[in-house]
């Protein structure tokens, strides 16, 4: 699996972090958007992912932001 955020919502500005695992020559047109969120249900972040799975969440939301959950489609995984 591999993620992108693509904007911080908590400074409100576009970023780019990627997972450890990123290649550039990946076509991102069909992956699947993403939200994190922190448990008082505040929006930290937005991004692509190429499956619905916790890799975002687990290898970045939570430790940099404390997020606790993940939104795929708008379904909390």
């Amino acid at each position: 699996m591999m993620w992108k955020v693509t904007y911080d919502h908590f400074d409100q500005k576009p970023v780019l972090v990627r997972s450890s695992n990123w290649r550039d020559d990946v076509d991102t047109s069909d992956w699947i958007p993403f939200e994190m969120f922190d448990d008082d249900g505040n929006r930290m972040c937005a991004g692509l992912a190429s499956e619905e799975d916790f890799g975002p969440l687990d290898d970045y939301g939570m430790p940099n932001w404390g997020c606790t959950y993940i939104k795929f489609r708008g379904v909390i995984l």
